[in-house]
C-alpha cells in the first residue's frame, strides 16, 4: 500500500498475463523474466500499450531487425531479449487503481517500490 493506493507484489508464475490482455488503463505493472528471476516494474497511462511496445521491441530486439542504436544497448535487459526475445517473460498487475490517472503519482509509487526492492536486496 503507497498513499492508500493497492500495490499487487504477489507474483506467482503462471498467473500473469499477456500484453494484449493487460488493461488499457493508466498504473502500474511488472515484467519478470523467470529463467534469471529478474524484475522490472514500471508505470504508464495505457499499461496496455506500454506492454505491447515491450513484447514487440524485445522480438525485434532477439530477430536483429530492432534499430541500430537499440540493438547496440548492453544492459542486463537487453541481453536478455537479444537472446530470448518475449520468451520468458510475464507481466503482473501491481495497480490499475482509479487514482494513478496522473504521471507524478505513479512515477511516486514506482520510486517508492523500487526502493522497497533495495530495502530488500532485490535491486542493485
Amino acid at each position: 500500500m503507497f498513499r492508500d493506493i493497492p500495490l499487487h507484489v504477489n507474483w506467482i508464475k503462471g498467473e500473469g498475463f499477456l500484453a494484449s490482455d493487460a488493461p488499457g488503463s493508466p498504473g502500474l505493472y511488472a515484467q519478470i523474466y523467470w529463467p534469471e528471476h529478474a524484475a522490472r516494474i514500471g508505470q504508464s497511462s495505457n499499461i496496455r500499450n506500454r506492454l505491447r511496445e515491450a513484447t514487440a521491441w524485445a522480438n525485434a530486439m532477439r530477430r536483429g531487425t530492432a534499430r541500430d542504436n537499440q540493438l547496440r544497448r548492453t544492459s542486463e535487459l537487453c541481453v536478455r531479449v537479444k537472446a530470448t526475445g518475449n520468451q520468458g517473460f510475464e507481466y503482473f498487475l501491481i495497480s490499475d487503481f482509479e487514482g494513478l490517472a496522473g504521471q507524478s503519482i505513479r512515477l511516486e509509487c514506482e520510486a517508492f517500490l523500487f526502493g522497497w526492492f533495495l530495502s530488500f536486496g532485490l535491486a542493485d
